[in-house]
């Protein structure tokens, strides 16, 4: 940022040394729990998603991960994030997280747009990738392809909502570069659309 580079190439520069931090907590508290004898029952994911799943982290934005493991009630799955997520909060990094299956997150995102969008832009940052795999095939096989029509249609009614609670104009004063018409959001949906109806990447 001081010697000038661009918000992107600062985003994607961010979001290149989040995933070395991450990556290197992970398999260190993998090699914890493993050391302290807790067995391994099942298979365990970091996915990241949202701003950090496409690769591009603005300076103290949050970050969303998914610790996605075949048991979600697994001891060893809770020491992992707690010795993950600690050290990231002693260091102010804002930092939201979920621990879930495939099956619960395939189920969430049949109802629940935000989840349907997160499987959309989510990438593995460590360890298992087959079940990383396996939730990206269940969500074209059971969320996109079967539904996308409606997927849609609530992607172009909550960008609605959105505009309308965060300002519809282009022309207003103090516009939400984000939220707002013709922000940041409006070019995720678009991606999002594209994404969902035809499995496309951006880079």
């Amino acid at each position: 940022v001081r010697r000038g580079d661009s918000g992107v190439a600062t985003a994607r520069a961010l979001s290149n040394s989040l995933d070395g931090l991450l990556g290197a907590l992970f398999c260190a508290s993998d090699a914890a729990t493993r050391a302290a004898g807790l067995p391994v029952k099942g298979r365990l994911g970091l996915v990241a998603y949202g701003g950090y799943g496409r690769g591009t982290v603005g300076l103290y934005s949050d970050l969303d991960v998914l610790f996605l493991c075949d048991d979600p009630t697994d001891p060893r799955v809770a020491a992992i994030a707690e010795a993950m997520l600690y050290p990231l909060w002693d260091l102010k990094v804002d930092i939201g997280h979920a621990v879930r299956g495939v099956d619960e997150t395939i189920k969430l995102a049949r109802t629940d747009i935000r989840t349907a969008t997160s499987l959309l832009d989510l990438r593995r940052v460590g360890g298992d990738s087959e079940i990383v795999k396996e939730l990206l095939g269940a969500s074209r096989r059971q969320v996109f392809e079967p539904a996308l029509g409606e997927f849609l249609d609530a992607l172009v009614a909550d960008t609605e909502a959105r505009h309308e609670r965060f300002g519809g104009s282009l022309y207003l004063l103090e516009p939400d570069v984000k939220h707002g018409r013709g922000g940041l959001r409006d070019l995720d949906v678009a991606e999002w659309a594209g994404r969902a109806g035809w499995g496309v990447r951006t880079t």
